[in-house]
């Protein structure tokens, strides 16, 4: 056990032996659903497993208390839940397509972007006009006042998080600092939410070219009466959710979402059914 200071401890768990990110990736936890191997148990008898997606939902916590906008930025692959939970704060969330140079590139138009996908994949970004607005108000303001302390807050949060995307030392700092900062643990931070049960699939197809979507691969436009059938399906489950894209690692991916375990079992194995007919070997 290393001790960094009396509010923060660290248990190395990997000796740096082994094949890298066996049993431990994002195809592994996050679409498996299941906890690293190694992970401490006593953590895992808790609950305390929190999905990557929750990141934005915890740095957003953070910065609303002090700008009333930032721009939060995800895929379709976010689960609604953590949406719903960002809309209920009053904030607006922005889909791009799957893939980080999406969302990094729709970040950056914004003097706050903030973005992650469901593997970890994200950052935060401050545009340089910002930066320098708040160099300006860390000066210019009286100590101690409002303005002065969310300036301190917002650049310590720039120094801190690498805005090169895929820093996970970095996004554990702000983590334990927003957590400090709020007075949280790990098990406050994962029950800010529950969320929705959800089911990923993959689908062989003929021709994968032949497949089109639209509104941040949320809609198939091609082939046509895809998209009909997919909607009509999920329809039939309470909070149905289901969106199916190509995949530049495998032929067709179908998500679904729904209010139990065994609905988004269910929706998902319907449209990849649905899909097969379509654009299959049958």
């Amino acid at each position: 056990m290393l001790k960094t200071r009396s509010s923060l401890s660290l248990d190395v768990r990997s000796s740096g032996f082994g094949i890298l990110n066996e049993g431990v990736g994002a195809d592994y936890v996050q679409k498996k659903k299941v906890v690293p191997r190694g992970f401490y148990q006593r953590m895992q008898a808790k609950g305390a497993l929190v999905w990557m997606v929750m990141l934005i939902d915890l740095y957003t916590s953070l910065l609303y208390q002090i700008v009333t906008r930032s721009n939060l930025l995800m895929t379709a692959y976010a689960n609604g839940a953590s949406t719903d939970y960002l809309k209920q704060l009053g904030l607006e969330v922005i889909l791009t397509p799957t893939g980080v140079k999406y969302l990094h590139e729709k970040a950056s138009e914004h003097d706050i972007g903030i973005y992650f996908e469901a593997n970890g994949h994200g950052t935060i970004l401050f545009s340089d006009r910002f930066l320098s607005w708040l160099d300006m108000k860390n000066a210019s303001t009286s100590k101690g006042s409002d303005e002065h302390i969310a300036a301190m807050r917002l650049l310590a949060v720039n120094k801190l998080i690498n805005q090169a995307v895929g820093d996970a030392l970095s996004d554990l700092l702000l983590v334990e600092a927003i957590l400090l900062h709020k007075g949280w643990s790990i098990h406050t931070w994962s029950r800010i939410y529950q969320d929705l049960p959800s089911r990923q699939l993959k689908v062989k197809v003929l021709d994968r070219t032949a497949f089109k979507t639209a509104y941040a691969e949320t809609t198939v436009v091609s082939p046509a009466g895809l998209q009909d059938a997919i909607s009509t399906e999920t329809a039939k489950y309470t909070h149905g959710r289901c969106f199916v894209r190509p995949s530049g690692s495998e032929d067709v991916r179908v998500y679904a979402e729904a209010s139990t375990q065994e609905s988004a079992d269910l929706l998902a194995h319907s449209v990849v059914t649905i899909v097969d007919r379509y654009l299959g070997f049958h």
